[in-house]
């Protein structure tokens, strides 16, 4: 039933009456105009009309509750990887897809259908994609569908998932019982295949390395198979000849590389492909090396072990460029070092190295003695008392670019265990983190990078970056982030000189018809990132196909996205021109063919079959659509009906304005009536 409330206390209502009723009876009854009839008459018009204009004063509206019923969900999850379109036909492919749209037709009644596709992660739009990652789907799924009535999940696959778990754990873990239906070729046919291709991605000029290669071959016992390396130019480098002996027969064979030339080397692996097999993708395989004059050598000194240790060498292992040390020795030779990461170091250890010419990362602990810091005599007043150390990042830092999309994951990091005090940082140096304390700004460095006499060096005031690389991890899926953060901190350290000058950054790894993430920066003879001029971008294939681009400015420096380029090894010219000074870098990009979808095309029914039992769900093949349409039809699913409470303003209600509009009408009537008007 509705109830009216009031926006102001109804209380007001009495002062309103008294009001009312005291300027009715002022106006007419104390009047001898009209008889006493006509003057209580309309004295009760006048106080009528006068409650009225008071009531609708107080704005009063009607609350009343309704029902709205919500149909259960049925979401409709479709395998859209290349693996499937390989192995089906187009019209094979219209007429599956007709099936399900007139089987989700039938079901609009009595659920709400809902669609998705999926490949490397959940879409609405995706067509052959070359990954496929059914956790990620499934995952995506739950959070979009949070504490939502869903019937159920009908996962139309093959089964072949490439990327993230394929446990049969993934239906344990689903919102819903998951009905799912085979689809793909599960029958053995012959196949030559490289599984697996094992190398370092870098190696030094005048060394080799062994390239180990695992392949298969199915259904093809008694013949022979020939696999070779080859160069980009497609020239013939190393072959063995292998007899196969088993209908499912697997190898490995060792590939050995000499690094004779400094840069990006394309190499290609194949299998010689034979007239019956019907899927000769999988038979090859592309990958790139670099092959470095040296690599650059880090030392990180730690007293004992400490799990900040691990997060930095991980971090810095990850770039094929580095060679990481791990000490504990305080007289280890500091020679060999290209740059020292110092962790609570002893004053022994602090002397040596800072006597020296190497670059340095000096990482604090509460523990620390700071007697011997000379080079920042703001230290000396520092009272070393242990304290949770929040930070947050810089927004004007410059000596390396800070991307945008990532500030937000910089702004809410775990805290350090680092020292209470409020100091300023060394003369010259730019702090990449200050200190926050009780969500205030202070201007008490954190994590600090500079020069000092000559020589580049970094001081953290803090230990526990082990929580943050997890913490990145937790944001984003992987620890990119932070890794990239350390190692363009120790990218920064290792490079000596005054840094002028450009430099660009593109991902290692880029697939054909990808697009690829360009970064890059300029930093200005101030050692400031400045981006005030035009970045060209040049790209030259090894047929000679040019490509010419432009890049986009940002904050501080430079993006690029570039899309549709084939396999093959590409050469980069960036240039800029600022102050009649032209500023170029060059280097060499390879892309690769993503085959990943085409490597394996046997379908997994079984895969399939245990997630649907797992989730309380329910097994097809592709054929058996009646028997899904029957028993989605027949599932038992309850249709829920949430409460809404609807409000409505008084002031929309029209008979109200007619009432008051009526007496005062009828009190002008009667007055001009009686012949007073």
């Amino acid at each position: 039933m509705p109830e009216v409330v009031f926006s102001y206390s109804p209380y007001w209502l009495i002062i309103i009456v008294l009001l009312a009723a005291g300027l009715s009876y002022d106006y007419y009854v104390k009047t001898y105009t009209f008889s006493k009839t006509q003057r209580w008459l309309l004295a009760s018009l006048r106080f009528l009309v006068l409650v009225l204009l008071g009531f609708l004063a107080l704005q009063p509206h009607f609350n009343s509750e309704s029902y709205r019923d919500e149909k259960p969900i049925l979401v409709f999850l479709e395998d859209q990887s290349a693996s499937i379109s390989a192995v089906e036909d187009s019209s094979k492919r219209i007429s599956r897809q007709g099936e399900m749209a007139s089987l989700q037709a039938s079901l609009n009644e009595k659920f709400n259908v809902r669609t998705f596709n999926f490949g490397a992660n959940l879409s609405n739009t995706v067509v052959d994609a070359q990954e496929t990652n059914l956790g990620l789907a499934l995952k995506d799924l739950s959070g979009r569908f949070y504490q939502e009535n869903i019937a159920a999940i009908i996962l139309s696959s093959d089964g072949i998932i490439n990327r993230g778990s394929k446990l049969a754990t993934l239906g344990e873990k689903s919102v819903a019982p998951i009905y799912t239906v085979a689809l793909g070729d599960s029958s053995s046919r012959l196949d030559l295949a490289l599984t697996k291709v094992l190398y370092n991605k870098t190696l030094l000029k005048g060394r080799s390395q062994n390239i180990s290669v695992n392949f298969k071959a199915e259904n093809y016992v008694g013949k022979d198979l020939d696999i070779k390396l080859m160069n980009s130019k497609n020239e013939v480098l190393a072959e063995r000849r292998f007899k196969v002996s088993s209908d499912n027969w697997f190898e490995k064979v060792v590939f050995k590389i000499e690094g004779e030339k400094v840069g990006l080397q394309l190499y290609r692996i194949a299998i010689d492909a034979v007239p019956e097999e019907e899927n000769t993708i999988n038979n090859q395989k592309s990958f790139s090396i670099d092959v470095l004059d040296a690599k650059e050598r880090i030392g990180i000194f730690a007293p004992n072990t400490h799990p900040d240790i691990a997060a930095l060498s991980r971090a810095l292992s990850k770039d094929e460029n580095y060679e990481i040390k791990l000490l504990q020795d305080d007289n280890a030779n500091l020679d060999s070092l290209d740059l020292i990461i110092a962790l609570q170091s002893s004053k022994t250890l602090f002397n040596r190295i800072y006597s020296s010419t190497k670059a340095l990362w000096l990482i604090a602990g509460p523990n620390d003695d700071f007697s011997d810091w000379n080079f920042w005599p703001e230290i000396k007043s520092f009272r070393v008392e242990a304290e949770e150390t929040y930070v947050e990042i810089n927004p004007n830092f410059s000596l390396f670019p800070i991307y945008q999309s990532e500030i937000s994951l910089w702004t809410k990091l775990p805290p350090l265990n680092g020292f209470y005090g409020r100091i300023e940082g060394p003369k010259g140096f730019s702090t990449l983190f200050f200190k926050n304390i009780a969500n205030i700004s202070t201007s008490t460095p954190a994590l600090t990078l500079g020069e000092e006499k000559g020589r580049r060096m970094a001081i953290s005031l803090g230990l526990g970056f082990w929580r943050w690389r997890i913490y990145a991890y937790k944001q984003m899926g992987n620890f990119e982030s932070f890794d990239g953060l350390i190692q363009k901190i120790a990218k920064y350290l290792l490079s000596q000189a005054k840094n002028e000058g450009l430099q660009i950054e593109v991902p290692r790894e880029n697939f054909a018809n990808t697009p690829i993430n360009w970064r890059a920066s300029f930093i200005d003879a101030s050692g400031y990132l400045v981006n005030d001029s035009e970045l060209r971008l040049k790209l030259q294939s090894e047929k000679g196909e040019e490509y010419d681009y432009v890049f986009q400015k940002r904050l501080k420096d430079y993006a690029l996205n570039t899309r549709g380029l084939a396999e093959g090894k590409y050469h980069y010219q960036a240039s800029l021109s600022r102050e009649d000074k032209e500023y170029q870098e060059e280097g060499d990009l390879i892309i690769e063919l993503n085959r990943l979808e085409l490597q394996n095309l046997k379908a997994e029914p079984a895969l399939l079959r245990t997630i649907a039992q797992s989730s309380s769900g329910r097994f097809y093949h592709q054929n058996e659509f009646a028997r899904l349409s029957e028993d989605l039809s027949n599932l038992e699913a309850v249709t829920i009906s949430y409460p809404l409470l609807n409000t409505s303003s008084i002031f929309s209600t029209w008979q109200l304005f007619f009432v008051t509009l009526g007496l005062l009408g009828l009190e002008w009537l009667l007055r001009k009536l009686w012949g007073k008007i």
